[in-house]
């Protein structure tokens, strides 16, 4: 990989990573936080759940919803997960 297409794909990471912020910003809490500690800080359903005072299958379901949302805000905002 030479520097311009190096250049290119971080661009296009950075694009990406910005994009999931604003789409992760558009989410109430406390699915943008279940989120985050689900994918980011890899934490289980049930910890999850302890903490939140929710049931495991409820983390799931709110987990489930967000990434739909995720995926249709991005979506919209030309995000193409083929690219």
């Amino acid at each position: 990989m030479n520097k311009t297409e190096l250049l290119n794909k971080l661009a296009r990471d950075n694009g990406e990573r910005l994009l999931l912020a604003r789409a992760l910003d558009k989410l109430e809490e406390p699915d943008r936080s279940l989120v985050i500690r689900f994918y980011f800080y890899e934490e289980k359903t049930s910890a999850l759940a302890k903490a939140c005072g929710l049931t495991d299958t409820a983390v799931r379901l709110r987990l489930h919803r967000s990434r739909g949302k995720l995926r249709k805000y991005m979506i919209e905002r030309g995000f193409d997960h083929a690219e």
